[in-house]
């Protein structure tokens, strides 16, 4: 005799399909027929017809009967019960959050124009930088406006933009167009 599984395990798996959650978000908009509920996906009417099975099953959709027609609706029950399962982890989650902001907090934001543009000796900053930040700025990358001081970790952090559009064309003549699938300097390996 096999144990049947628990209605929270059998609500999760009738969750874990795409199709079947896109069919509870529309029937969250109110009742549907079968065909209604086909219409957004490329699968036949049967196809469809099983996923609801499956929902129903996990109770999470009911059938109507309205003379010829027999409109699916939701059940919100067993999304209550995953629910009330859920909450009992949000203390762990919050705590986690609370930590991050407070993390968030000790950095130091500062400007990047501390400098007047020119006071700034160009070829001795660019000498200065560390060599992959000189790499991004060859291939056609800037930076952000603004670094933030991380004290933890003893770094001053800035944002580097690389526009695909600003790539320097010669680097896509040696490593291969983004859309390629395979890497032209390692054969054999996808991109």
């Amino acid at each position: 005799d096999m144990a049947q599984p628990d209605p929270l395990s059998t609500t999760f798996a009738a969750l874990a399909d795409p199709t079947r959650r896109a069919i509870l978000a529309r029937l969250a908009q109110g009742e549907a027929s079968v065909k209604d509920l086909a219409g957004p996906f490329d699968m036949s009417q049967p196809a469809i017809s099983k996923h609801l099975r499956v929902l129903q099953r996990a109770g999470l959709i009911e059938q109507g009967r309205q003379a010829q027609w027999r409109p699916r609706r939701l059940q919100a029950g067993p999304l209550r019960e995953i629910a009330d399962w859920v909450s009992q982890y949000r203390r762990h989650w919050e705590e986690s959050f609370e930590r991050w902001d407070a993390y968030l907090r000790e950095l130091q934001n500062v400007p990047m124009d501390r400098l007047p543009k020119d006071k700034v000796d160009a070829r001795a900053a660019l000498k200065a930088l560390p060599p992959l930040i000189k790499g991004y700025l060859r291939l056609g990358a800037f930076v952000g406006d603004g670094a933030v001081i991380d004290r933890q970790f003893g770094t001053t952090d800035v944002l580097i933009c690389l526009p695909v559009e600003k790539i320097d064309p010669r680097y896509f003549e040696h490593f291969g167009k983004p859309d390629e699938t395979e890497s032209r300097v390692a054969p054999g390996r996808r991109a």
